[in-house]
């Protein structure tokens, strides 16, 4: 399974991805700050923002085995997914009454 999360803007230290209880999560925090240092006045200028996203995954999956790359605003989180239980086949055999 692969998670594609756009996060315009936000550095790749600033993405926090964790899993907890078979939740995954990504979120990220920025805070920016600017200022204008003029000859008659001053200006500054802060911005703040934050996002939350979880998913809950399938029981079995292996935390240690999920990697996060990113590019371009965009972060991919690939999940591996457990092997599915192997379902056998009975077969039913009517008898005589």
């Amino acid at each position: 399974m692969v998670v594609h999360a756009d996060v315009p803007g936000f550095k790749p230290e600033e993405v926090k991805i964790e899993i907890s209880d078979g939740v995954l999560t990504i979120s990220g925090e920025r805070e920016e700050r600017k200022e204008e240092n003029e000859k008659n006045y001053i200006r500054r200028e802060r911005r703040y923002g934050s996002f939350s996203r979880s998913i809950a995954l399938p029981s079995g999956v292996d935390p240690g085995a999920v990697k996060a790359t990113t590019h371009e605003g965009v972060v991919d989180v690939t999940v591996p997914l457990p092997e599915q239980a192997k379902q056998d086949k009975v077969t039913i055999t009517p008898t005589a009454a």
